[in-house]
């Protein structure tokens, strides 16, 4: 109810069609229609409504109560922009939690993806690998930029190039335990492992609710030393140190699943891009760990 006169509102609409330059009604029988403008009109209209009422909540809101996201969906004009607003207002209304895991899967899956794409790739093509050192720098690198570039579109780019290079570094190990009598089957072996582990955990982690983050200490102290084994192994040249690493990679990485998603789950962590990086890496160095456990069987057998 506007509380005002049939005069009153003709005579504004008058003045917005005559400042318009177009007509917003036109006659149809007894009644009044909107015309095209007049439709046009009416969704900025209805916009700009729904941005004063957001603004009256978010001023209405304690300072205190946390950071508002910034959720950005480009529309064509042809689109009404309450029909544009209607159709992505279900996504505003999720929780955080739940937001940062939907677009963390979606985000692992298509690098996940990509980096197999490209390890096909080296291995098809017998690129050589690139060594330890050039590994790690470009490891390292890669994680450094995508660390910083994180809450930036930039981010995108750095994770899919981290990915993209490890998958590159994968390939010449790949291609070389295909070249095993059984080399096929290891591979397979290795990836059924690595896919098993990875969606058993992930799911127990997400029905159980469970809080895992008692493990961080414990899992940033054991990865460094077994990393710090692995170099060992790889300069000294010791292969029982190499397996046993391996066997500890696998073991470190299951926790690692178990602890990120449950951050993601209970909202510690809220950037998906770096919720993507560590269950990347947890699969990757999973999955070479268990391809040379399994090689290494295949070939005592």
């Amino acid at each position: 109810q506007l509380h005002l006169t049939p005069q009153t509102i003709s005579g504004q609409i008058q003045l917005l069609e005559e400042a318009l330059g177009s007509a917003l009604l036109a006659k149809s029988g007894r009644g009044l229609v909107l015309t095209e403008a007049g439709r046009l009109a009416l969704s900025y209209a209805e916009e700009i409504f729904s941005l004063g009422a957001e603004l009256q909540e978010a001023v209405r809101e304690p300072a205190n109560k946390g950071r508002t996201l910034e959720f950005r969906v480009g529309v064509v004009d042809v689109v009404p922009k309450s029909m544009a607003y209607r159709l992505v207002e279900p996504a505003t209304q999720l929780p955080e939690p739940v937001r940062v895991l939907r677009n963390t899967y979606w985000l692992l899956s298509a690098t996940l993806f990509f980096s197999a794409a490209v390890t096909a790739a080296s291995a098809a093509l017998r690129l050589p690998h690139p060594g330890i050192v050039l590994t790690l720098l470009g490891f390292f690198g890669l994680l450094y930029a995508t660390t910083k570039l994180r809450n930036s579109g930039w981010g995108l780019a750095a994770v899919f190039g981290l990915t993209g290079f490890m998958g590159y570094t994968l390939g010449p190990i790949v291609s070389h335990y295909l070249s095993m009598p059984n080399g096929h089957q290891v591979v397979m072996m290795a990836m059924g492992g690595t896919a098993t582990i990875f969606v058993g955990l992930s799911a127990y982690a997400l029905t159980s609710q469970k809080d895992f983050s008692f493990m961080g200490g414990f899992l940033l102290a054991g990865i460094i030393v077994a990393f710090l084994a692995g170099l060992g192994a790889i300069f000294f040249e010791v292969p029982a140190l190499s397996l046993t690493v391996s066997a500890a990679f696998v073991l470190l990485m299951a926790g690692l699943i178990l602890f990120e998603t449950s951050r993601i789950v209970r909202g510690g962590e809220t950037n998906y891009i770096m919720a993507t990086v560590s269950l990347y890496v947890s699969i990757y160095n999973l999955f070479s760990s268990l391809l040379a456990l399994i090689g290494f069987g295949s070939n005592s057998d």
